[in-house]
């Protein structure tokens, strides 16, 4: 929950786009895919290998969604059009592998969901210095976030190096989506719900926002988690398909209001 609702909060201030999300942008579909391929290649593989394809494959997702938004007139539809693309393709073929290979398909259908109940103590201890990386790189940023809410030419002129300060950031953002993907599976808009709330409460400021984040999206995680556990009993529904109820008509309401708060476009 921390490691994907900074991710969300760096990545849409690195980014300047309200939308900055690791699912809208691709890089949980680019980072579950690395999984899948990593788990075909190597079934025996443990949680850190799982955690590094990852990383790999969000890595690999956000480069291409980067290099391809670039390509639009309006940057921020132009990165959350690439993303939506990157996304289809990186689903299409995770779901043909899993099809394919049943030996994957064991591990991955119910991770494939999104659930916290699969990692354990053992596997978070092996994960902890990546996601302790990941945490240090977008937290220490927080600075360079809100100078580049300004714009490229004044952050210079505070003496902020814009494309190594927002290549710091995106670099944390990938960890914390690529580990938190490997741990609990595909967990969209978590990393759009909850920045965009602690901005409501507590203004624009990133430090702030990012520092909140850290107990927000816990929190946030747990509620979702606790209430697809009891909607349904005897069964539980998993948690992604819980922050996408969540995140779709919260996504919507963006969208068609506006209701987003932001240094640079309030």
């Amino acid at each position: 929950g921390a490691a994907l609702a900074v991710a969300g909060a760096g990545l849409q201030g690195a980014t300047r786009n309200p939308l900055g999300d690791p699912g809208l942008l691709g890089l949980t579909a680019g980072a579950a895919l690395a999984v899948v391929l990593g788990l075909a290649l190597a079934p025996a593989s443990g949680t850190t290998a799982v955690a590094l394809f990852a990383v790999v494959g969000a890595l690999a997702a956000g480069a291409v969604v980067v290099t391809a938004g670039r390509l639009g007139a309006d940057s921020d539809t132009g990165l959350v059009l690439a993303g939506a693309a990157v996304t289809a393709g990186c689903t299409a073929v995770t779901s043909s592998l899993v099809v394919a290979l049943p030996g994957v398909l064991d591990r991955f259908r119910f991770w494939g969901l999104g659930s916290v109940a699969r990692a354990g103590a053992a596997e978070l201890t092996t994960a902890a210095p990546l996601l302790a990386l990941g945490l240090v790189l977008v937290l220490a940023g927080a600075s360079t976030l809100d100078a580049l809410e300004l714009g490229d030419d004044l952050a210079r002129g505070l003496g902020v190096g814009p494309a190594g300060g927002r290549a710091a950031v995106l670099a944390g953002v990938v960890i914390l989506t690529g580990v938190a993907t490997a741990l609990a599976g595909p967990v969209a808009f978590l990393g759009l719900m909850v920045p965009h709330l602690l901005r409501h409460l507590v203004g624009t400021g990133n430090r702030a926002v990012l520092a909140l984040s850290v107990l927000v999206g816990p929190a946030v995680l747990l509620l979702a988690d606790t209430a697809g556990r009891v909607i349904a009993p005897p069964g539980e529904v998993a948690v992604g398909v819980m922050t996408a109820a969540l995140g779709v008509p919260f996504l919507l309401f963006l969208v068609r209001w506006g209701g987003v708060r932001r240094g640079v476009r309030p």
